[in-house]
């Protein structure tokens, strides 16, 4: 194989890469004010959900609240959930701004649970059996 038969292969592997590229990706640029989904399991998950497989995938959308660069953005979370604030594109997803066409009610997000509540009721295990 030659340099021009190289620089030939090289330079069609490139088209193939752009084709798969271009086929699976899409354009994302929010402004402030949009709302976005965040995605979980990538970088962020909540402390109360211990299994990956269980747990949801993305979070209610929040409000852009100051846009960085284009990849970066700011946007509004609970503050007891201890995730920083600039979030990568990635981890965002475009929420639309319609109505819920199942007129379902937004729920507020709950409080996390820092501390055993004593009012809880505690079980003492008898026996244990066998499978």
């Amino acid at each position: 194989m030659n340099v021009n038969e190289t620089k030939a292969f090289i330079a069609w592997a490139n088209i193939i890469f752009k084709f798969i590229y271009n086929k699976h990706h899409r354009s994302l640029s929010l402004k402030v004010g949009n709302k976005a989904f965040l995605r979980l399991h990538k970088e962020y998950n909540l402390s109360l959900v211990k299994s990956l497989k269980l747990a949801i995938q993305r979070v209610d959308p929040f409000k852009i609240l100051e846009k960085k660069s284009n990849l970066i953005y700011r946007i509004e979370l609970p503050k007891d959930w201890r995730i920083y604030l600039v979030i990568f594109i990635a981890n965002l997803e475009f929420a639309l701004a319609s109505i819920d066409p199942y007129n379902r009610l937004a729920l507020d997000h709950p409080k996390l649970v820092k501390k055993f509540n004593e009012n809880w009721h505690s079980y003492e295990i008898e026996t244990l059996v066998n499978h």
